[in-house]
Order: structure tokens, then sequence, then C-alpha cells
């Protein structure tokens, strides 16, 4: 189904198998699954934000520090984002910075104080630095991260 001419905002998306109940299972506890997004329509982009069927019930999310806190244009760092509140399935992402945009992944949650995740920096783009802000799930960090060309 199109997204449509929906706003920019946070939406839940839920795939559910079987919902008439026609299959025999011993189980049905797996016929739902969601993952709640953050859609930019302007943009067009969407985050992962988690992967429950209900908004993130935890809104004191905060980044203290990101490590390192800068990368030259075609590496591939690992980075570690320290805070509270972080949880399995939390996204992470760059925005309003100019340039190409980082890209992460491997991201993997240890506890829930720490987020590591690798993150590759594209050659090109814009010739000044740019300066990134990170967010992790419902929070941003300014100014988080810089790419040295």
């Amino acid at each position: 189904m199109p997204f449509g001419n929906n706003p920019s905002g946070d939406y839940i998306l839920k795939n559910e198998i079987d919902p008439l109940h026609h299959l025999r299972e011993a189980s049905t506890a797996d016929n739902v699954s969601c993952a709640y997004l953050r859609i930019d329509a302007v943009a067009l982009t969407v985050q992962v934000l988690g992967t429950t069927c209900s908004p993130p019930s935890d809104p004191n999310v905060t980044i203290s520090s990101v490590t390192p806190g800068s990368a030259t244009g075609g590496s591939t760092v690992t980075v570690t984002i320290l805070g509270s509140g972080f949880s399995a399935g939390m996204a992470v992402s760059f925005e309003n910075g100019s340039g190409k945009t980082p890209v992460v992944s491997n991201v993997s949650v240890v506890g829930s104080t720490q987020i590591n995740c690798t993150v590759t920096i594209p050659t090109g783009g814009s010739l000044s630095d740019p300066v990134w802000d990170i967010r992790v799930g419902p929070v941003v960090k300014p100014d988080a991260f810089r790419v040295v060309r």
C-alpha cells in the first residue's frame, strides 16, 4: 500500500500473518511484528526507531559522548556512543550536515549505556568540513561528528 500524501512523523508499521486464523498453529504468538518508524516525507528518508508495536516507552534517552568525534572522508571507523536509555533495535543515523551523509552499519547496543557501530564516510561532496548531528532513537546530539576532507 502506498504511503500517499501523509505528513512526516512517527508511524507504527504492523505486519500480521493469518489475521483470520485460517492456518492451524500451535501458537499464534509470533504472527504479529511491528516497526516504529520516523518518516520524513520531504527528504524521503525512513529511520527505524524501534521494533515494538508501540512507541518507545523510555523518553529518557540521552547521548553524552561520541568517540571518535571525527573521521576522514573515504574511511570506515568504529564509533562508540555513550549515554542512557539505549535499547535493542534503536536506530543510529546522521542528519543536518553537508556533503554526503555518513553511513551507519553494524549497530550493537551494549547494555543501556553504550552503542558501538561502524561508520563509513563517503568521499566527495562538500569541500568544507561538514559537521553532523547524530540521532539515536528519538534524541539528537547536535554537532557530534565532523567529516575531515
